[in-house]
Parts: structure tokens; C-alpha cells; sequence
């Protein structure tokens, strides 16, 4: 909703067919962004006891965990999303990008201020499989190249 109230396109079509007027479509936005950083905020302790290892939402360790767990995947799905619609990118596709940093950064600025109950000592480390890595971008390639003239039904 707000990269369509801000590109006017999309479903900001729908403020428009509604007749509000620019501050109507201000406060939405406001409010909209403000209920964004709320729930970033309110997210934090779930963020942490989803975690399975007391090693990494240990207070020292927490700004890395919310860097390589938030930070990290938003840019680089951001960026692969970016890199599928790159002929035709527009910028009602790339305002939800910027929305969703909204949530990350309000989680970032508080990772410190929230105390958990001990969790039992699991020393897990996460393993990335570069085959699952290779998939993904053979996936991509079929992708762009298989739609690269469009689909015809006739």
C-alpha cells in the first residue's frame, strides 16, 4: 500500500478512486510506516527465541545474529528479486524493498534491549550448501532466458 500511495500505481490506485486528498494519503503513510516500525520493534524477542543456539543470542554476539539473520538475506533477496525484474524495473517494485527495512532496522536498534530466559546449550553451526546455491542461480538463468520474449497464447 504505500509504494502505491507513493508511485501512484498499483493498489494506490484504490486511495485515488477513493478521493483522498494528499494529506489523507500522507497520514496513511505515516501510519502505515509507523505500525511497520511497531511490529519490528515488538518482534525482537520472538526473533531471538527462534534461535537455537544461546551462543548466538548471547548479548555479545546478538548485533551479528541480527546482521547474518535480517540484514544480510533482506539485501541479497532484495537484490535477487531487483535482478529477475531488471528489463522493466520500476519504482512501485522497489519502494517494498525499502518497506521491508523499515521492519530491520527498529529490530537492529533494540536487539540489545530485550533479556531472554536461558535456553539449553545447542552449538549448532548453520551450513550453506553451495549445491542449493547453484540451483537457485540455474533456476534463475532458466527463468530469465525461458520468459526473456514474453509468453504468447497465440
Amino acid at each position: 500500500m504505500i509504494s502505491g500511495i507513493i508511485s501512484d500505481s498499483g493498489f494506490g490506485n484504490v486511495i485515488n478512486w477513493l478521493y483522498v486528498d494528499l494529506f489523507g494519503k500522507i497520514l496513511i503513510v505515516f501510519f502505515l510506516i509507523g505500525l511497520l516500525v511497531f511490529i519490528g520493534v515488538i518482534s525482537v524477542r520472538s526473533y531471538l527465541e527462534s534461535s537455537n543456539s544461546t551462543y548466538l543470542i548471547d548479548e555479545e554476539n546478538r548485533h551479528l545474529y541480527f546482521i547474518s539473520g535480517l540484514l544480510i538475506p533482506w539485501f541479497f533477496g532484495s537484490i535477487l528479486l531487483i535482478a529477475i525484474q531488471i528489463p522493466e524495473i520500476t519504482l512501485y517494485n522497489i519502494i517494498p524493498f525499502l518497506t521491508m527495512l523499515v521492519l530491520i532496522i527498529p529490530a537492529l536498534a533494540r536487539n540489545k534491549a530485550v533479556y531472554l530466559i536461558e535456553l539449553p546449550e545447542r552449538r549448532k553451526r548453520p551450513v550453506i550448501s553451495l549445491c542449493y546455491i547453484m540451483v537457485m542461480f540455474a533456476f534463475l538463468l532458466i527463468f530469465r532466458i525461458g520468459l526473456m520474449e514474453g509468453i504468447s497464447f497465440g
